[in-house]
């Protein structure tokens, strides 16, 4: 297969052009990828895309492995490679070979392999009337890795046909501290430098150093390169820059200006139109500059940081500690600046292990420390940022906030729990956010929401810990937690009505909620806020004496369990069941216990649920809360059940009905009917079950409780199913199926329509298929032992149909 190869570098001389065409044709004419060549020989894919792109001088085992893996005769190759090896670096050497062969070993080149084209050779261009080609770019970083779409990016921008005349093509690279923006600039630049005869100027900017470059001292020196002698006395910028476009004025010049400040420092700079291209990087977005392609950067991909490790410190060392390596790839994130440190570090320490860095950088309140060698810091490039930023965004300093954001343990903030952490309304905290964003502190995935690049975390977590008073650091966690564990309850209001919820009387209220106007909007702010919600369970019981842990667990157990997040939920439970007995509270004992001892069991940890069911009816038992005690005897009678002790779990759950009698609320005797018809279908007391069944069923549709009436449908339609009585039991799974779409219950759905189309299968039915086809696309995504043994079980009634 052809490769669409990219131009070879402009300082190999003519044998080593020569050798690196010929490889390129053997390479094709293989029909082998660079992953198939690196499995077919002892080198990997990085070493490969070096050698057939002149990054670096093939051995002479490589050329024997490339022709061996292309089953060819390795003579010829190895007798362009010993001239290449000859060859005294001069770029005119063996000029007098014939173009269409290679060094007249009798390899014909192909014009695909070597993209021949007539190319601008280094100091022949017009230049500077001083008989000197501009030729500023820095060299190419030697460890350079990756960033190859970034890079063809920026090349068809800065070489594109402007749409009218005075048009310039300008890019724009836009990133954070340590993202590799000035590498991939003047590599970008290095490729299409041959497409501007005329020279490249080149100029550091500091735009985030206290002294930024004057641009009129930047011209100046530009002029004085194009040959023009320095006015006396010197003109001003609008002049200079107005004398810069008339002498670029029908050149070919690329202008590359790093780290620019703002808009203002950068637009003296630019040329007038005509064939020159500008392409810039800088910490700012930049965003008023008209008619600029920007490209924000972002972190290296996984390969592209295992490349530029190799590079480092070697392939060998990269196959001998896999684990290692992927620990460090894990810790350095993507950024460029932390894998070059790491790399320099183990490349000066040859016989560490890599296992011994990476244990060092495992350490989240070290790690930037580690990230340093010589005048190259991690945490030396975010500070440049960080003092970067504005003194106040409309009363809060987006660095009191960053400092704020550190004690954050979730992966994203929403700007209203920003808003409570930092205690202002979230107009002032979305100011702030937006301001860090623009100073590359942190991201914008999708609006209203905000997250941290994993080092950054640790930056900002440094800065929590060394520049807030123990007291505010603790007031800024309360006010989350206080914000989240009522935002939750809100939301939980619309997915199961709830008649009593003493838990939330202990903290004290707090900010704007946000408006769940249906259960929709509920089910989505539970799914955002999912992962920010246990962490803030752990941050709670790690800062926070109080009751705030447990009440926050329990407040999110209903949204957890009615999407099946049992592990999620046993985790945030246990943490929350520790937070009540530090608490030494009896009815938060209880109450945190019963739901422990139900999620345990459906996570079949019986022993761990049966002690914990037992513990929860102990603590209710103390106290005076008949609704607790109820959900104490249902949480141990669920643990029953899955321990598969029915009789006992028979007596318990009859309890808890009786003294839902006495309450009289209809939801709460609903669930604890299902609960006990269930326990009795098991036993196989079909006619009492299903009579509890039925009474659930009635009081669900009077208290309006789509959730319970859709379990209790469905309990009551595989019951049906197991008795045979399978119109009934497709009916009753019909609508179980459908209530449970409107409520984003996606694991109740796929066991009904499981159910459903085991009777209609048995029925003859042809929508049999159709409900198993919908039921196998939602059991797919849900990982849920009791849904897959009922997803197997249905599926071998279908082999045994041959449907």
């Amino acid at each position: 297969m052809l490769t669409n190869w990219r131009p070879l570098p402009l300082d190999l001389n003519a044998a080593q052009r020569r050798l690196a065409e010929a490889l390129r044709c053997y390479k094709d004419d293989s029909g082998l990828t660079l992953e198939q060549l690196g499995s077919a020989t002892h080198y990997s894919r990085a070493s490969w895309e070096r050698w057939l792109n002149g990054k670096r001088m093939i051995t002479r085992q490589g050329v024997l492995s490339l022709a061996a893996a292309a089953g060819a005769d390795p003579a010829a190759l190895l007798a362009l490679f010993d001239l290449a090896c000859a060859a005294d670096g001069d770029a005119g050497a063996g000029a007098g070979a014939d173009a269409g062969t290679a060094a007249g070993a009798g390899i014909e080149i192909g014009a695909d392999a070597g993209s021949r084209r007539e190319r601008q050779i280094p100091g022949t261009g017009t230049g500077t009337g001083t008989g000197t080609t501009i030729a500023q770019l820095p060299a190419t970083v030697g460890d350079f890795a990756g960033r190859d779409e970034q890079i063809a990016h920026l090349c068809a921008v800065l070489t594109r046909r402007p749409d009218s005349p005075g048009q310039v093509p300008i890019a724009v690279v836009t990133g954070g501290g340590g993202l590799g923006k000035t590498s991939l600039a003047i590599a970008a630049a290095h490729q299409v430098a041959e497409r501007f005869p005329d020279g490249q100027f080149f100029v550091d900017l500091h735009g985030m150093d206290p002294a930024t470059r004057d641009p009129a001292a930047v011209l100046q020196g530009w002029l004085t390169d194009l040959g023009l002698p320095a006015a006396t006395p010197p003109p001003d910028a609008e002049a200079l820059a107005a004398r810069f476009r008339s002498t670029l004025h029908g050149k070919r010049m690329l202008i590359v200006a790093d780290n620019a400040k703002d808009v203002a420092q950068l637009m003296p700079l630019l040329p007038g139109g005509g064939g020159c291209a500008v392409l810039v990087t800088s910490r700012d977005r930049l965003s008023v500059l008209p008619g600029c392609v920007r490209l924000d950067l972002g972190p290296l991909s996984e390969f592209e940081a295992l490349s530029m490790l190799e590079e480092m410190i070697g392939a060998e060392r990269i196959r001998a500690e896999p684990q290692a390596v992927a620990d460090v790839l894990q810790a350095c994130a993507g950024l460029p600046l932390a894998l070059r440190i790491a790399g320099a570090r183990l490349r000066s320490r040859p016989a560490w292990p890599v296992a011994k860095l990476a244990e060092r950088l495992g350490d989240q309140r070290r790690r930037l420390d580690e990230l340093r060698i010589g005048d190259l810091a991690a945490r030396t490039s975010f500070e440049v940022g960080f003092r970067s930023l504005p003194p106040s965004a409309a009363g809060l300093a987006p660095s009191r906030l960053f400092s704020l954001l550190g004690l954050v343990t979730g992966p994203d903030i929403a700007a209203d729990a920003a808003a409570a952490l930092a205690g202002v309304t979230e107009a002032v905290a979305e100011k702030a956010l937006e301001a860090l964003v623009d100073a590359h502190l942190i991201q914008s995935p999708r609006p209203g929401r905000y997250c941290f690049h994993d080092l950054l975390r640790d930056f900002a977590a440094d800065r929590a810990r060394s520049q807030l008073a123990e007291e505010e650091q603790t007031e800024a966690v309360a006010r989350l937690v206080h914000w989240y564990s009522r935002a939750a309850s809100a939301a939980a209001d619309h997915l199961l009505h709830r008649t009593w919820n003493r838990s939330l009387t202990l903290i004290p209220p707090s900010g704007p909620l946000p408006d769940f106007t249906d259960r929709g909007a509920a089910w989505a702010w539970f799914v955002d806020e999912r992962a920010n919600l246990t962490a803030a369970v752990h941050l709670a019981d790690a800062v926070l004496p109080g009751p705030e842990a447990w009440v926050l667990a329990v407040q999110i157990n209903i949204h957890l369990s009615q999407g099946q997040q049992w592990s999620d939920l046993a985790d945030a439970l246990t943490v929350g069941l520790r937070c009540a007995q530090r608490n030494a509270d009896p009815v938060a004992i209880g109450q945190v216990a019963a739901l422990l001892g139900f999620t345990l069991g459906r996570l079949d940890r019986l022993e761990e649920a049966l002690e914990v069911g037992q513990l929860g009816i102990e603590a209710c038992e103390q106290t005076s809360a008949p609704k607790l005690l109820a959900s104490a005897y249902s949480g141990y009678g669920s643990a029953l059940v899955a321990a598969d002790r029915l009789d006992e779990a028979t007596a318990v759950q009859r309890k808890a009905v009786d003294v839902l009698r006495t309450i009289g609320e209809l939801p709460q005797l609903a669930s604890g009917l299902i609960n006990l018809g269930d326990i009795l279908i098991r036993r196989g007391l079909h006619a009492e079950g299903d009579s509890c069944l039925d009474e659930a069923v009635r009081h669900a549709r009077e208290a309006d409780n789509a959730y319970l009436l859709a379990f209790a449908l469905n309990e009551l339609g595989f019951s049906q199913r197991e008795q045979h009585h399978d119109r009934k039991a497709a009916l009753l799974l019909t609508e179980a199926a459908a209530l449970r779409g409107t409520i984003d219950d996606d694991a109740g759905r796929a066991a009904s329509l499981l159910g459903l189309s085991s009777v209609l299968l048995r029925l003859g039915e042809e929508q049999a298929r159709q409900s198993w086809t919908q039921a196998e696309a939602l059991a797919d995504q849900i990982d849920d032992a009791s849904l897959q043994k009922l997803r197997a079980e249905v599926e071998s009634e279908f082999a045994a149909k041959h449907v």
